[in-house]
């Protein structure tokens, strides 16, 4: 008996395979390409800090040691790197952002920020509010990692590229299934987006956003090391020679897959009152979000069928949260340590 199905080869999924993988279990994925990821079109941007109040990402000080150590683990195993640490240039809009900087500055236990007086960036970026910086910051190359490790499923045999069938599907006990004819111990779904509609864990308060961002490419070499930010708009290297994602949204009402016009047109406005070099804009994403009504993702597995589990509602910090999330998974399913409250996905709401 195989001992884990996976549905889903997102960020959620490639971690808890991965970290399957390191503990030795057996595992098989469903996934198919019709879908699109939300983690095919992210930045992959890990940011210690948050929010106009300029706060500490939440659990950033556990997060961030997990996740380096567990992206260079995988590059190592695939023969490549995934994360980069970086600084963030963050461009205050006005002058009560700038007095928030400042005042986070003069907090001596806030050490992750400084004034930025790079002469480089000086004269390439155009700033009324001065500029600050933030590390450590990492950028994590997710789309080839998704890519590569698709490919390692593929060369070892254990991807199926298709659609979950819920019709071949069957609950034998509380500690297998079938599907398709093949026994498993458990399927757990990593299904992003797709979860909100599972008839498991349809009943979950998923709160699903859109996210939009534009690839834009520049025609001088814009400094690589750095991250900028400036208002809504996050500027981030993106692949080479010198593509750059720029974005993104949050948009709650308005889930189709479409491109917006006012999008696009405010992020160019945006990076032109602030990046001095020209740049074309090459392509426009669009992806939807797994986000939960509180925040917070979900783990865990079903009340009823203890042989159905979930892996979900990362949101916005897919890249921070998933390495974290797939080792606790794996405590609680082979060493019985629970769960925290705050992600499992029977807290109350």
């Amino acid at each position: 008996m195989i001992d884990y199905l996976i549905v889903g080869q997102g960020i959620a999924g490639t971690l808890l395979q991965f970290q399957l993988s390191k503990e030795n279990k057996s595992f098989r994925v469903v996934d198919s390409s019709y879908f699109v990821k939300s983690s095919s079109v992210a930045a992959g941007i890990m940011n210690p800090v948050t929010g106009r109040r300029l706060v500490t990402s939440w659990r950033a000080e556990t997060l961030f040691p997990v996740a380096s150590k567990t992206y260079q683990s995988l590059g190592a195993m695939l023969r490549s790197n995934y994360i980069t640490a970086k600084s963030i240039v963050a461009i205050p809009q006005s002058i009560q952002m700038q007095n928030e900087y400042e005042r986070r500055i003069n907090d001596m236990q806030y050490t992750m920020l400084c004034r930025c007086t790079k002469d480089n960036l000086l004269h390439r970026i155009q700033t009324s509010f001065g500029m600050y910086q933030i590390q450590p910051a990492y950028s994590i190359a997710v789309q080839r990692l998704l890519a590569d490790w698709k490919s390692y499923l593929q060369e070892q045999q254990l991807i199926i590229a298709t659609e979950f069938d819920f019709s071949k599907l069957q609950l034998i006990d509380r500690h297998s299934v079938y599907y398709d004819g093949v026994p498993f111990q458990k399927v757990i779904f990593c299904e992003g987006i797709q979860g909100q509609y599972n008839p498991f864990w349809q009943h979950l308060p998923f709160k699903p956003n859109k996210g939009e961002a534009i690839i834009l490419e520049f025609g001088n070499d814009i400094d690589k090391q750095y991250i900028y930010k400036f208002g809504g708009t996050t500027l981030t290297f993106y692949n080479h020679p010198n593509l750059w994602w720029a974005g993104s949204s949050y948009e709650l009402e308005n889930l189709a897959l479409t491109p917006s016009e006012s999008f696009k047109q405010k992020k160019l406005e945006e990076i032109t009152s602030h990046i001095k070099d020209s740049f074309e804009l090459v392509n426009h994403l669009v992806g939807i979000r797994p986000t939960t009504i509180d925040r917070r993702p979900f783990l865990g597995l079903h009340k009823k069928y203890p042989q159905i589990g979930i892996m979900n509602g990362l949101g916005t910090k897919g890249v921070s949260l998933a390495p974290w999330l797939a080792i606790i998974f794996c405590d609680f399913l082979h060493r019985n340590k629970p769960i925290p409250d705050t992600i499992s996905a029977h807290r109350a709401f």
